[in-house]
């Protein structure tokens, strides 16, 4: 089985944003203690409400909920993932014919 993701950091953000919290994640401050990447400590309190807000909006799709990868999900129902699917089996049915066409040799 394939999978299809977006392998760029900037991406993945662009493809995620705003799905877990639509307006942003809660403001703690600056001088908030702790790690946890739940809450922004940004200068701006607005600053992931503003980023989400000039976003494409996010698009549902059977598979999952997103702005490129599922968007061109929902826009062809999986048409290219099918395609993509039927030429990973071929690809996979020629190598193992083959690799079994003939016993393996020692390397020198």
């Amino acid at each position: 089985m394939a999978t299809i993701y977006n392998a760029s950091a900037a991406g993945a953000i662009y493809e995620t944003a705003g799905r877990k919290n639509p307006t942003g994640q809660p403001w703690v401050g600056p001088n908030a203690g702790g790690a946890s990447k739940k809450y922004s400590r940004s200068n701006n309190p607005k600053a992931g409400q503003q980023f989400i807000t000039n976003l494409p909006p996010l698009v549902f799709s059977r598979e999952g909920v997103g702005r490129l990868i599922y968007r061109a999900w929902a826009a062809n129902q999986g048409v290219a993932l099918g395609a993509a699917m039927t030429a990973i089996n071929n690809t996979k049915t020629m190598f193992y014919n083959r690799a079994n066409t003939s016993a393996l040799k020692k390397a020198a």
